[in-house]
């Protein structure tokens, strides 16, 4: 009898949810997919600016390339010879030369050297005239090394530039020169025989 009422009552219970219309579910709503859309996306636009108070960047003249002092005579002398030099071409020389460089003008502050291969001033004596004209002399302490290129530099002693007596600056010159012969043959190591 009681499950009759039980039973009865569930009957009642879901004809009155029939009645009313069917009930919330608790499933979750489907969430939509992120799909392209037609609107169009913020894009930055140009915000005018105000106009810089500060001026442009004043381009500065390319550098003017200093002219080269001025050679009235390059040689190179050995007893009964001489030898003219020139900056575009390597001149061989006798290894045991010895070096004349004429400028046109006054130039208190030029000087001669001669660089080895590996840029390195060879000890030499010389002397400097300073006149109308200006008379450079060098000579090497040794003689050159046969078959070995060097370089003659015309400079100033106080600055890589050539100073003229009236305050004119020149670019150095160089004049490439090769000591005559054969270079000569390298000791040979002795190799260290091993022990018994």
């Amino acid at each position: 009898m009681r499950a009759r009422l039980v039973i009865g009552a569930l009957v009642l219970v879901s004809a009155a949810c029939q009645a009313e219309g069917p009930t919330a579910t608790a499933t979750p709503a489907a969430t939509p997919a992120a799909t392209p859309t037609a609107t169009p996306t913020a894009t930055p636009t140009a915000t005018p600016t105000a106009p810089s108070t500060t001026p442009p960047a004043a381009r500065l003249p390319a550098p003017v390339q200093a002219p080269p002092a001025p050679l009235r005579e390059a040689v190179a002398l050995v007893p009964g010879a001489t030898t003219l030099l020139a900056a575009s071409a390597v001149t061989t020389v006798d290894p045991a030369a010895t070096f004349r460089v004429v400028l046109g003008g006054a130039f208190p502050d030029a000087r001669l050297s001669l660089l080895d291969p590996g840029d390195a001033m060879l000890p030499s004596a010389g002397a400097r005239e300073v006149g109308s004209v200006t008379t450079l002399t060098l000579q090497p302490t040794a003689p050159l090394r046969p078959g070995t290129t060097y370089r003659l530099r015309v400079d100033g002693a106080t600055t890589r530039e050539v100073l003229a007596k009236d305050g004119s600056v020149l670019a150095p010159v160089e004049l490439p020169v090769l000591a005559a012969g054969e270079p000569p043959e390298e000791p040979k190591r002795r190799t260290k025989k091993p022990r018994r």
